[in-house]
Parts: structure tokens; sequence; C-alpha cells
């Protein structure tokens, strides 16, 4: 421990009420990250399992290197990831029909019912979100959030 924890500790110069908006972005990221992971951890998921497997439910047959922009990842996670996913029976990759160097991902029924079990994990963490706006809040939300996507887009 630092000798001068006490003096040591982190401060910021501003309050949760002050704070600039991309620190309030950060910190309701993380808050909504931290309670995905509380509901999912039970099941042994993550929440880029989760999303890995959401994507491969809407998209069967799609290759490693298209999972890599979905899922903000690098070649060498995606492939980490479905290894894992791989060795817990979720999913399977085979062969393209017109290109053998090609492998393509698809879900076995326990990798599908995984993402159902995934879904309504995530949705139980997004209740907490939707009941602390109303709906006409929410989709406020959601048009500034997008201008902030698209701005840094």
């Amino acid at each position: 421990m630092h000798p001068d924890a006490e003096e040591f500790s982190p401060r910021f110069p501003f309050g949760v009420d002050d704070a600039p908006a991309g620190y309030l972005l950060k910190m309701a990221f993380h808050a909504i990250r931290r309670d995905i992971e509380h509901q999912l951890r039970p099941h042994g998921l993550t929440p880029k399992q989760h999303h890995a497997l959401t994507i491969l439910t809407l998209n069967p047959g799609i290759t490693h290197t298209d999972l890599e922009k979905p899922l903000h990842i690098e070649k060498a996670s995606v492939t980490s990831l479905i290894n894992g996913m791989e060795k817990r029976g979720w999913l399977v990759r085979k062969q393209h029909p017109e290109d053998a160097r090609i492998k393509q991902i698809f879900l076995t029924e326990e990798g599908m019912q995984m993402h159902k079990v995934s879904v309504q994990a995530v949705r139980q963490a997004q209740a907490r979100l939707n009941q602390a706006f109303s709906p006409e809040e929410t989709e406020i939300l959601r048009i500034l959030l997008r201008k902030v996507v698209k701005a840094y887009s």
C-alpha cells in the first residue's frame, strides 16, 4: 500500500452533477456493462460472448474476418473468442463451399440456446435503464447518443 494512501486517492475536480458529458457517458457505460456482466455471469457468459452469439444468430456462416468490426476486437481476439466458444460446443466452423481457405461459423443447437439465455439476461439489465426514463426521455436519449456516435464515426 502507498505510504500516503489517504492523500493518494484519486479525486476529480467535479461531481456527477457538473461532470463533463464525455465523463458521464463513460460512467454510464461502465455502470450498464457491470450490470450486464452481473446478469450474464451466472450463466457462464461474458458480454463479448453475448455479442458474438447475437451476431452469429443474425448472420449464420459469417467468417472470422467479418466478426472483427462488429465485435470491435482484433483478429487474434476474434480467434481466441471463437476457439473458446467452439470448445464449449456453442459453434462449429465449416469449410466455405467455394473457397477452402475460408471457414464459416455456425451456431450449434447449444449455441442457439445460450443465445436465448444471454438475451434474457441482458434484457434484465436493460430493464433497469428503461425504468429510469419515460418513453419520451428514452427517445431523446437515443437521439442524443446517435449524434455522439455520428460525431466520432
